[in-house]
C-alpha cells in the first residue's frame, strides 16, 4: 500500500494530468461553502457507484475540521481519507467561483478559486498537494489564476512548473528513491 503512487514521484506532468482528468469549471454559483461545494460535486464526473450526496457530506466534514483555504483567495477542498472513492486515476478540478465566498481563511480573504482533489492513494494525494503548493507559489501561475485562464493555458503552465521542479530536484540530487516494502 505504501508504494502506491511512488512511481510518479519523480515524473513531471502528474498534476497537469490530474487537472486534465478533473477539468476546469467557471462561474460556480453559491453564497457559502456548502452551496459552492454542492455545485462543484454536482459538476464532477465520478464512477456511477459514487454517491454524490455522501461525497458532499465528506467534503463538508473535512471543512468543519479546519478550513482548506490556503490564503490569497484559494482553497484546496479534499477528503480526509483520500482513498475512500476507490478511483483508478487522481483528479484535480479547478473551480472559479462566480462570487467569492468565506471559507474561514487564515488571511480572512474570501475564496474565489478552488482546487478539488481526489486520488487513488495516500502517496498520490500528498504528491498532488505538494505539487499544487509548489505551483501556487509561482507568480506566473498566479497570474493565470487571476485571469481565469483557459484549461489549456493552465495545464501548459503546470507542465512547465512541474518540469522545473523535477529538473531542480535532479540538479540537487534530491530525487526520491524507490524503497522495497
Amino acid at each position: 500500500i505504501l508504494a502506491l503512487g511512488e512511481k510518479e514521484l519523480n515524473h513531471s506532468g502528474v498534476l497537469a494530468e490530474a487537472l486534465k482528468t478533473g477539468g476546469v469549471f467557471y462561474d460556480i454559483p453559491g453564497k457559502n461553502r456548502e452551496e459552492v461545494l454542492s455545485g462543484i460535486v454536482d459538476r464532477l464526473t465520478f464512477p456511477t457507484e459514487v454517491d454524490k450526496k455522501s461525497l458532499l457530506e465528506m467534503f463538508l466534514a473535512r471543512e468543519s475540521m479546519e478550513s482548506t483555504a490556503v490564503g490569497n483567495g484559494i482553497a484546496l477542498p479534499h477528503l480526509r481519507n483520500p482513498v475512500v472513492l476507490n478511483i483508478d486515476e487522481p483528479f484535480v478540478a479547478l473551480c472559479f467561483l462566480k462570487n467569492a465566498v468565506d471559507f474561514n481563511a487564515f488571511d480572512r480573504k474570501p475564496v474565489s478559486v478552488l482546487f478539488v482533489l481526489a486520488s487513488p492513494s495516500i502517496k498520490m494525494h500528498l504528491l498532488l498537494l505538494s505539487r499544487l503548493a509548489f505551483c501556487l507559489q509561482d507568480l506566473e501561475f498566479q497570474k493565470y489564476l487571476n485571469a481565469k485562464a483557459s484549461k489549456e493555458q493552465l495545464i501548459a503552465e503546470m507542465i512547465v512548473i512541474e518540469s522545473r521542479l523535477i529538473m531542480q530536484r535532479k540538479a540537487t540530487g534530491k530525487t526520491v528513491k524507490k524503497r522495497k516494502v
